[in-house]
């Protein structure tokens, strides 16, 4: 039980840090990259999503 509650967790957080426009590794990733940050929240959509 321990180990679904932990995977739960754990894919909760990765997946709201793939989507959402605002934690710091999206927004230092679109800054060193030099796009557009919302561009770049759009192209992570389909790999979080999947």
């Amino acid at each position: 039980m321990l180990y679904c509650f932990l995977g739960a967790v754990l894919s909760g957080s990765v997946f709201g840090d793939h989507c959402s426009p605002i934690p710091d590794t999206t927004i230092l990733s679109s800054t060193g990259a030099q796009c557009a940050h919302i561009g770049h929240v759009v192209s992570r959509l389909p790999y979080a999503l999947l």
